[in-house]
């Protein structure tokens, strides 16, 4: 946004480099089906089944989220599938662009304007942050799998993105006023329901 009046941005783990994940579109399924034309499953189906379900969804969802659904669901415009990354840079019409990747425009000067940019993150064991959260949860601090894998994360010193300064992230790290920050064990919904999270890790920042 040009010419905005924010001094202090700060981000409750929100998916900057996107979404990839059976866990993360196992529990986007209620909101999938308003934009598939796929029953809904049903409640007896064993865990097992369903995880298997979704892991063949998930192999084969960027052919759909690259393609009817980028201009219908936000889902789509927050996947980001490592092991098509072509497509995702070709067909994501929002992420791509906000983050300056393959070539795209950002609005970096007017992200560098900020005096602080603040993003802060659950950290956990497993590769998600809750059920209904990020996966991987280190997308909340600009970690991300690396392209061509599901499995090795980058973190965010890393990426193409960072190393190009390409939307003024290095820009605001190299000048202290990037603040990052993974707390272990907070779950996606507690960053806005917790009154001792909030006074803990985001109240700080807005003094």
């Amino acid at each position: 946004m040009e010419n905005h009046p924010v001094l202090h941005f700060i981000s409750l783990a929100g998916p900057q480099m996107g979404v990839y994940g059976t866990t993360w579109l196992e529990s986007a399924q209620p909101f999938l089906e308003k934009s598939l034309p796929i029953p809904a499953l049903p409640q007896f189906i064993p865990s097992s089944i369903m995880s298997i379900g979704a892991g063949v969804l998930a192999g084969n969802f960027h052919t759909l989220a690259y393609g009817s659904l980028q201009n219908s669901t936000s889902l789509a415009n927050l996947w980001h599938d490592p092991l098509h990354e072509h497509e995702y840079l070709k067909g994501n019409v929002f992420l791509p662009r906000a983050n300056g990747e393959g070539g795209a425009e950002a609005g970096r000067a007017n992200f560098v304007r900020l005096r602080r940019a603040v993003f802060l993150v659950g950290s956990f064991e497993r590769d998600f942050d809750s059920r209904l959260g990020l996966e991987p949860w280190q997308t909340g601090i600009f970690g991300f799998y690396k392209s061509g894998s599901a499995t090795d994360i980058l973190p965010m010193e890393k990426q193409e993105l960072y190393l190009k300064d390409a939307f003024g992230l290095r820009t605001l790290h190299e000048t202290g006023r990037l603040h990052l920050k993974a707390v272990p064990g907070v779950e996606h919904g507690q960053w806005l329901t917790s009154e001792k999270i909030f006074k803990s890790h985001v109240l700080p920042h807005l003094a």
